[in-house]
C-alpha cells in the first residue's frame, strides 16, 4: 500500500496504520531509548513523527533505520517525511534479528559508523534485538569497548529475550567471545 503524505486522508491512514498495524500505540510513551557508549550513539524503538521532531530539537543529526528500505510502508514513509521536515538524515540498513550477520553487512556497518553525523539514533521496531546486536557491534567496532561491556546491550534490560529464534544473536556473540 502506498501513502501520499501530502494528502491529508492518506496521512491520517498512514498514522492509523502506524498506531494499530505496527503497534505504534505501544511506543507513544515507551521509547526503549538508551545511550550506546560515549560518542553520541543512541538506540531505541521505531520513532513516531513527534519523536523525530524531538530528536531534531535535541540536536540529533542521523537516524539509522535497521528495519531497512521499505517505501510504501506507513512507518517508513512517516519516518522519512518527518526526518526531511526536521533536517535529519536517515540511513537505511536492513538487519536481521534471527540470523548471524554476514561479513558484507558488518563491513557496511563499519562504514556507516565511520561516516554518519553524530549524535545519531539507531532503531528497529521494538529496540530490542536488531538494535541490540548493532549496539554491541557499535561498542566493539567503533568505540573499541571490552566485550563484557558491549554485550550488555543484548539483554532483557532492553527487551531482548535470548530464548527462541533471536537467541541466534547471543550464540553469534558467544562464538565471537570464544574466538577472541
Amino acid at each position: 500500500m502506498t501513502y501520499d503524505l501530502s494528502n491529508p486522508t492518506d496521512r491520517e491512514r498512514a498514522w492509523q496504520d502506524y498506531l494499530w498495524k505496527d503497534h505504534g500505540v505501544l511506543r507513544l510513551r515507551f521509547h526503549n531509548m538508551h545511550p550506546v557508549g560515549t560518542k553520541g550513539m543512541w538506540r531505541a524503538n521505531q520513532p513516531s513523527p513527534n519523536r523525530i521532531k524531538w530528536l531534531a530539537d535535541q540536536g540529533f543529526k542521523t537516524i539509522l533505520n535497521l528495519r531497512g528500505t521499505q517505501p510504501g510502508r506507513h512507518y517508513y514513509d512517516l519516518e522519512r517525511d518527518a526526518a526531511r521536515q526536521h533536517g535529519l538524515t536517515v540511513v537505511d540498513l536492513p538487519w536481521g534479528s534471527r540470523e548471524a550477520p554476514y561479513v558484507e553487512r558488518i563491513e557496511k556497518l563499519i562504514e556507516v559508523f565511520d561516516t554518519i553525523e553524530y549524535p545519531a539514533m539507531m532503531h528497529c521496531k521494538s529496540g530490542a534485538d536488531r538494535a541490540g546486536i548493532v549496539a554491541v557491534m557499535y561498542m566493539l567496532l567503533h568505540e573499541k569497548a571490552p566485550f563484557e561491556e558491549a554485550i550488555k546491550h543484548l539483554s532483557f534490560n532492553y527487551l531482548h529475550v535470548k530464548q527462541g529464534k533471536t537467541g541466534m544473536l547471543d550464540y553469534f556473540f558467544e562464538q565471537y567471545r570464544l574466538a577472541n
